[in-house]
């Protein structure tokens, strides 16, 4: 499948196209080919600068081989940017869950902090221009979580604008290089923590979650 898909590369690039478009040419490849490859068109795209309309359902190969994303919902544009833009800052509920894992968190906003129930408020860093009832969704990635021991020092964390609260571990995946946390928060607030296996967690350890403002951005609710 790899070289059939190089060989498909070669006889696009060789007669010099001013646009290059691929639809989804990786969708039949093992989970390894299709690594290889993202970055093997990237590096042509690289040498011989050809622009390229790239259509794909996989975040990875986006994030990889874009410049710009443009995320597509029944045929409308959610949002437009370049990967770090849409990775960072999400506008859309479809946004943030499509490109990157994500929690999304829902509450009433009050200030710059959102109360999700049980006495939970978490703080906002980047708020919409209106919202409906105060009702707001806010996108936290997974991998901007710190997940901490509950008897762990964090004085000098907070100084730097981190929110520290209490939680338990609910399920736990171990995958090598990282170990995906399932965390309760409170009755209404469960979240997703991916964290590195050098400290480790078992299910029901209590931890201390700590969140910084940055990370949490409000996205519309599409």
């Amino acid at each position: 499948g790899g070289q059939q898909q190089r060989v498909a590369l070669a006889r696009a690039l060789v007669v010099e196209p001013e646009i290059l478009l691929l639809d989804e040419p990786l969708s039949n490849l093992d989970a390894n080919l299709r690594e290889e490859m993202r970055f093997e068109i990237r590096r042509l795209h690289d040498e011989f600068h050809i622009t390229s309309i790239y259509v794909t359902h996989d975040q990875a190969e986006a994030m990889v081989i874009a410049d710009r994303i443009c995320v597509m919902k029944s045929g409308q544009i959610s949002q437009i940017g370049t990967p770090k833009e849409v990775y960072e800052r999400p506008r859309t509920r479809f946004a943030a869950s499509f490109i990157g894992k994500t929690n999304l968190i829902e509450g009433q906003l009050n200030g710059n902090e959102l109360d999700i129930g049980g006495g939970v408020m978490l703080p906002v860093g980047e708020k919409l221009a209106s919202s409906k009832n105060g009702h707001v969704l806010v996108c936290l990635r997974p991998h901007n979580i710190q997940l901490l021991p509950q008897d762990a020092e964090v004085d000098a964390l907070k100084a730097t604008g981190y929110r520290s609260y209490t939680g338990r571990i609910s399920q736990r995946f171990y995958f090598g290089d990282s170990i995906d946390y399932q965390v309760d928060l409170s009755q209404r607030a469960n979240l997703r923590v991916i964290a590195s296996p050098v400290q480790s967690f078992a299910v029901g350890d209590a931890v201390q979650i700590l969140v910084h403002p940055r990370h949490c951005v409000a996205v519309q609710d599409d």
